[in-house]
């Protein structure tokens, strides 16, 4: 499991390397963000982030919804960023249903 930071003013984003390709706009958010490749501070798609730091950005500002962060982890390629599984987020009683 990835250890989760919360995400203040020293925060330090970082860059995929392995994702970041600034001459390749396919599979890209438009959605820009302030991060570290190696020690240069770049301006990236939320795309290009290290599967640690999107799930650090997608808490930053006080929301937690394991369901839609392991939404965007899958849609971007990372995978499951928590552990949450789809029958804890569902009442007993519904999953009957």
């Amino acid at each position: 499991m990835t250890k989760i930071v919360d995400m203040d003013e020293t925060t330090e984003l970082r860059v995929d390397p392995e994702r970041y390709d600034p001459e390749d706009d396919s599979n890209k958010t438009t959605i820009f963000v302030r991060a570290k490749l190696n020690e240069q501070w770049l301006s990236v798609d939320i795309a290009d982030l290290d599967k640690e730091s999107l799930l650090v950005w997608l808490r930053s500002r006080g929301g937690k919804s394991e369901w839609a962060e392991d939404t965007v982890g899958i849609m971007l390629g990372h995978g499951h960023l928590t552990n949450w599984r789809p029958d804890e987020g569902v009442r007993k009683d519904e999953r009957q249903r």
